[in-house]
C-alpha cells in the first residue's frame, strides 16, 4: 500500500487524482491520495503527522502562503528542502509536475525522483508513478494502514511495538497509540528484521528495548511487556535473536 500527497492548483490536482486512480486497477497494492491545493497545507499536515511515501507537487503554485528558506527560491524548491531536512519526512518520493519553463537545475539538489512536464501524457506518468511505486515498496520504510476509510502512514522506526486485542492493532509510537484492525501476522511478514515477536500478543522493535528479563522486557520509554504465559520456545528464540541485534549494533560502531 502506498500513500500519495498531490498538490497543485485545484484543477490540475484533480487531473492528476483522477490518473492515479485509473492507474490504481493496475496495480497488486493500494494506494492512498491526499489532495492538496496550496503547499502551506501539505506541509501543516506533513507537521502534524502525516507521512506521504510519494509527495507530486507543483514547482510554484499561484498565491500560495508557504514561507521557507530563501524568497527568490521556487515554493516547491523550498518545501522540498524542508522535506529533506526533516528526520521523519526526508526518504519521501518527490515528483515534480510543471511546465518546462519552470524547471531549474536547482531542483535536483532535492534528488527528485522525476521532473514531469505539463501537460501531462498519462502514459509517461502511468511509467514513471509504477517505477517510484516500485522503489518505495522495495525500501519498505514505513507501514500503511487504514482506519474509519482514510489510509494512514507510520515510519518504522518511530514504532516502538505492536499490541493486539481482540482483532484491534494498538501501535504504540514516540509520540502517540494509534490503533487499525489487522492481523499481527500479516503485519510481521512486512515489517523490517528488527521487529520480533516476544509474545503472540506483541510484536517489538528491538531498537527501542531497554531492558530485557527472564520473562518480561522493559521498552526505552518505561513500558514493560510481560510474558504471562511462560511460553518458553518463545522466550528463548527471542533472547537468541535480540543478542544478535546488539551485537551487530555493537560491531557497526
Amino acid at each position: 500500500m502506498l500513500t500519495i500527497a498531490v498538490c497543485d492548483e485545484i484543477k490540475a490536482a484533480n487531473m492528476i487524482v483522477s490518473m492515479i486512480n485509473d492507474i490504481q486497477a493496475k496495480f497488486d497494492y493500494e494506494i492512498g491520495v491526499n489532495d492538496f491545493y496550496s503547499m502551506a497545507r501539505l506541509k501543516k499536515a506533513m507537521e502534524q503527522g502525516d507521512y506521504f511515501d510519494i509527495i507530486i507537487t507543483e514547482v510554484n503554485i499561484k498565491d500560495d502562503l508557504l514561507k521557507l528558506g530563501d524568497p527568490e527560491s521556487s515554493k516547491g524548491l523550498e518545501l522540498a528542502r524542508w522535506i529533506r531536512r526533516s528526520q521523519r519526512h526526508r526518504t519521501s518520493t518527490i515528483i515534480y509536475i510543471s511546465d518546462a519553463g519552470n524547471f531549474s537545475f536547482s531542483l535536483l539538489d532535492v534528488e527528485p525522483f522525476h521532473y514531469v512536464t505539463k501537460p501531462v501524457n498519462a502514459e509517461k506518468f502511468e511509467a514513471i508513478l509504477t517505477r517510484a511505486g516500485s522503489k518505495v515498496l522495495d525500501q519498505s520504510t514505513s507501514i500503511v494502514y487504514k482506519r474509519d476509510h482514510i489510509i494512514y502512514s507510520m515510519p518504522y522506526d518511530e514504532i516502538l511495538y505492536f499490541e493486539v486485542k481482540n482483532r484491534e492493532v494498538f501501535m504504540k509510537t514516540v509520540k502517540e497509540v494509534r490503533s487499525f484492525y489487522a492481523p499481527l501476522v500479516t503485519i510481521e511478514k512486512m515489517a523490517p528484521c528488527n521487529f520480533r515477536r516476544f509474545h503472540n500478543a506483541y510484536l517489538v522493535n528491538m531498537d527501542y528495548i531497554g531492558e530485557m528479563l527472564h520473562s518480561q522486557i522493559r521498552m526505552v520509554n518505561g513500558d514493560v511487556i510481560k510474558n504471562r504465559h511462560q511460553q518458553f520456545c518463545l522466550q528463548c528464540s527471542f533472547c537468541c535473536v535480540f543478542l544478535h541485534h546488539i551485537a551487530v549494533l555493537f560491531r557497526s560502531f
